[in-house]
């Protein structure tokens, strides 16, 4: 019969087979090797005991070895996808390989300098990027890196919108708004995080509960929109006087 040490070393040898098996498989993005479930593995020990009722019993315990992974796969495997990319503008970043998701990057501030719209891995698998701001927002994991950015710039701009002081300008009095001075009001408040040209804010005149003011809209079309309303709510009291 095997010693119990040639029994423990042919369990610890399969152990690493199928941690090797499961990390080739998930580095692939799928499956290589066979990674066997514990009933799946025991009916197929269970098999090799060539009439043995246990392993104990057995007299050949290296029959009961999993099949070797091949080597030669496996470099390719992690040829095709390997530990890190290296990205134009950025340098190189860690990969992050899970189940049944691509193969990720993560970035911060430096999201900015993402040139491409597309990273492939070396074997062409598609790779997704996930953008993680200072104040915790997170944007992906995307592979489309074009929608991934203009994600990125809206809460950019939004954020820098939120933080800006508008100017104190003059307010007209209610008399004397007509439709010649429902201007809308443009501001530079920052720069545009992928670009020389500034964010720019729009301000519209505002009546709320008899009373004029400003208010600032990252979109001209909503700013506008408040003109119009504007205009509307003071023509209905010029009527409802006259």
């Amino acid at each position: 019969m095997a010693t119990k040490e040639e029994i423990l070393s042919v369990i610890e040898e399969n152990k690493i087979n199928q941690r090797r098996a499961r990390e080739v498989n998930l580095r692939a993005g799928e499956t290589i090797f066979p990674v066997y479930t514990e009933q799946e593995l025991t009916r197929l020990l269970a098999s090799k005991l060539n009439g043995a009722k246990s392993i104990e019993e057995t007299k050949q315990p290296w029959n009961l070895r999993l099949p070797s992974l091949d080597e030669e796969i496996i470099k390719m495997v992690f040829a095709d996808n390997p530990d890190s990319i290296s990205i134009p503008n950025l340098g190189h970043y860690r990969l992050v390989y899970e189940v049944k998701r691509f193969p990720r990057i993560n970035l911060t501030s430096d999201w900015v300098k993402l040139k491409m719209d597309e990273i492939r891995l070396p074997g062409g698998r598609r790779v997704a990027v996930l953008v993680k701001f200072d104040d915790g927002a997170v944007f992906g994991p995307r592979t489309d890196l074009a929608k991934l950015k203009s994600e990125c710039v809206e809460y950019f701009t939004y954020r820098a919108f939120q933080n800006w002081t508008p100017p104190k300008l003059p307010v007209p009095d209610i008399g004397e708004i007509d439709q010649d001075s429902l201007m809308l009001n443009e501001q530079k408040f920052g720069k545009h995080p992928l670009g020389k040209e500034r964010l720019i804010a729009y301000g519209a005149l505002a009546l709320e509960k008899n009373r004029v003011t400003w208010k600032w809209f990252l979109k001209k079309d909503e700013a506008e929109n408040e003109l119009f309303a504007t205009f509307a709510k003071i023509s209905e009291m010029e009527e409802s006087i006259s």
